[in-house]
């Protein structure tokens, strides 16, 4: 890794310190800029992170020293007329401080780890949890109104059982030397230490000269496992049921969770809100202005009876308590939500028409202001009007039930 020359930088600037500041002081103001701009501080931001970070650790390794400082405040740089490059000669002339111990009074032991114990562990087997894994299954919502047992297949990591887990023929298992069982290899460059899987153990932490023919000397092999799971009644959509122990085994540590996702189909006359259902019905309107009997289906599979209220007009909302959806703490309500449909004229009867025109006259002429009245003897009763329109409901719901329409 190569670094900048950078001699006309204002290192006292950069560590927000005064020139006339004390060695502690400087190194105070060192560690409370490292641990905001540390790069695993920053994971969104590394590249900008690591570039601050250098830049103060730069500036601190110049102002820590004494004499380097003193030739700092002289001639602009660390190095008199030629210049000084901090990063060059570290441990020998260079920057005297032990990043170790300053990157750990920063950390200490909560979210990283420490600094010192996260990468020099004493020689162990490593313990991996098994992962997490997630399934998602799709029912219908009858079956999310009833509850029910269904068995899934998914796949996962399963404990090699010829070789009991341990990855060997023999049961038989070494730390491996390479990484000293921690499964990583540390590299460290002059600002930080990072790790990678090793290559001999594949991570694992342990070698095995006689490796099991069933799992390779993985300790673990991918299989269908089969599992029976219930499903709650009422259970919502996006909903998730927890298995414990059901995700990939872990190696040397707990299993992982299995997380089920459900997903509801939509129903193609149902709409569900929460534990409410919500349908629409249409009506003719005959029934909407007479009132009457409806039957409505319910996700039940059955029809329940309601009566539909007089002069009922489309978009009304109608509520049937306890027809919704139901669980073990709480039961729902069916909303009924109504349309009026009105006949199409071309496919009415004669006598459909005959009716239709009688009733649409009288209307059109009992609306009519005084003065379009020409003769009183024309103006039809109340009682007339009741008539035709009785007549038309009778046709209607004759026709309608000879027809097996549910509509009355």
């Amino acid at each position: 890794m190569s670094y900048r020359n950078n001699e006309k930088a204002n290192y006292y600037s950069i560590l927000g310190v005064p020139k006339d500041a004390s060695a502690s002081d400087i190194k105070k103001a060192y560690i409370k800029l490292a641990k905001i701009h540390h790069p695993d501080k920053n994971p969104d931001n590394k590249v900008e992170s690591e570039k601050k970070f250098k830049e103060i650790s730069e500036a601190y390794s110049v102002l820590s020293d004494s004499e380097k400082r003193k030739q700092y405040d002289m001639f602009g740089s660390a190095g008199g007329a030629e210049g000084f490059n901090p990063f060059s000669g570290a441990g020998q002339g260079g920057m005297d401080i032990d990043l170790n111990d300053i990157l750990n009074s920063m950390f200490g032991n909560s979210g990283f780890g420490g600094f010192n114990s996260g990468f020099n562990r004493s020689s162990q087997t490593r313990n991996t949890p098994g992962a997490d894994l997630k399934y998602r299954l799709e029912i219908s919502l009858e079956e999310a109104y009833k509850g029910k047992k269904v068995s899934i297949k998914y796949p996962r990591m399963t404990r090699c059982l010829p070789c009991k887990g341990t990855g060997s023929s023999n049961g038989e298992r070494k730390v491996c030397r390479q990484c000293n069982g921690t499964g990583q290899i540390v590299k460290q460059n002059f600002i930080m230490k990072f790790a990678q899987t090793c290559g001999i153990c594949r991570g694992e932490g342990y070698v095995v000269s006689s490796p099991c023919q069933s799992c390779g000397g993985r300790a673990r092999k991918k299989q269908e496992n089969l599992l029976e799971i219930t499903i709650p009644q009422g259970i919502q959509d996006k909903q998730e049921i927890k298995m414990h122990n059901y995700g990939d085994a872990g190696v040397n540590a707990a299993d992982g969770d299995l997380y089920i996702e459900i997903t509801i189909k939509q129903h193609s006359i149902f709409h569900r809100n929460k534990m409410d259902l919500f349908i629409q019905k249409e009506i003719s309107p005959i029934l909407a202005v007479k009132g009457g009997i409806c039957a409505i289906p319910t996700i039940a599979e059955k029809s329940v009876k309601i009566r539909i209220p007089k002069e009922t007009s489309s978009g009304a909302k109608l509520r049937i308590k306890g027809y919704g959806m139901k669980s073990s703490s709480s039961v729902g309500d069916l909303y009924v939500e109504i349309s009026i449909k009105s006949p199409s004229w071309n496919n009415l009867s004669q006598k459909e028409k005959d009716l239709w025109n009688e009733l649409y006259s009288l209307q059109a002429f009992s609306s009519n202001t005084e003065s379009d009245v020409i003769e009183s003897d024309n103006f039809k009763s109340e009682s007339t009007f009741h008539d035709i329109f009785n007549r038309m409901k009778n046709f209607f719901f004759h026709k309608d039930k000879k027809n097996a329409k549910d509509t009355y």
